[in-house]
């Protein structure tokens, strides 16, 4: 995957390949459908602590609005601290998805990277759903792959699964689109877990890991918040480093 400060922008799930910031926890990413019933995405806004090595590093704000079944989730990812005068950029993400008959559709993302500075532009990177060709493009790297309903990004992954868990749909059969390739994940159900969160000290979770040879992702789902990502953590296992998104406080539902 990217950089561990690409995705939860990523909660679920950009690596760390290179040195820029914005997050698409993600995974992390982070990344990561709350609902009040088990057929509707529900609207809401979300923060995120974002780590790595052992330091708090920045802040991803998540939030989802929808309109007659058509939704856009964004994130806006930015360094903290002494974080922020060392990356200099933020990051900026939105993912397009659609409800129809309790399926949950992936159609685009899109994920800026902006000077903080000057607000200028220095990385984009845009994929999208051919809807005539039933094909995943990127049409700046003259890329293109196969989608199926179980294909999501790096930032909408852990909604994604939240949103089949909600649904009693499979999560073993999962692929993360990245920009330059596509990846299978399969997440098992590693049982329940009492979290410390920065709002309550012990928050019911779930807990789901997907574990593969370059690296593993893992995601706590709080059982009060209808299974809403409560955290969400990736482990580049070449790299040995890691990124870890963590909710700062209970989401605001609309």
């Amino acid at each position: 995957m990217k950089n561990l400060t690409r995705p939860f922008n990523s909660v679920i799930y950009t690596m760390i390949n290179t040195h820029r910031f914005p997050i698409t926890l993600a995974f992390i990413c982070t990344t990561l459908f709350t609902t009040l019933n088990a057929n509707a995405l529900t609207p809401f806004e979300a923060s995120y602590k974002i780590e790595a090595f052992g330091l708090t590093i920045g802040r991803a704000d998540h939030s989802l609005t929808c309109k007659n079944q058509q939704c856009d989730l964004t994130s806006h990812a930015t360094p903290t601290g002494l974080a922020r005068r060392l990356i200099g950029e933020e990051g900026h993400e939105r993912v397009q998805l659609a409800l129809k008959d309790n399926v949950l559709y992936w159609l685009s993302y899109e994920n800026k990277t902006i000077k903080i500075r000057s607000q200028d532009v220095v990385d984009q990177v845009f994929v999208s759903l051919n809807p005539d060709t039933l094909t995943i493009e990127n049409l700046e790297r003259n890329q293109s792959w196969a989608y199926d309903t179980n294909t999501f990004d790096p930032l909408s992954m852990a909604y994604a699964l939240q949103h089949r868990l909600l649904n009693n749909q499979p999560i073993d059969t999962m692929t993360l689109q990245e920009e330059k390739r596509q990846r299978l994940l399969t997440f098992n159900d590693f049982g329940e877990v009492l979290l410390s969160s920065a709002f309550k000290s012990r928050l019911k979770t779930n807990h789901y890991v997907a574990d593969t040879p370059e690296y593993k992702v893992s995601i706590w789902l709080a059982t009060d918040l209808n299974l809403f990502p409560a955290q969400v953590e990736i482990y580049d296992k070449k790299r040995r480093r890691g990124m870890t998104l963590s909710l700062l406080k209970r989401p605001t539902f609309h």
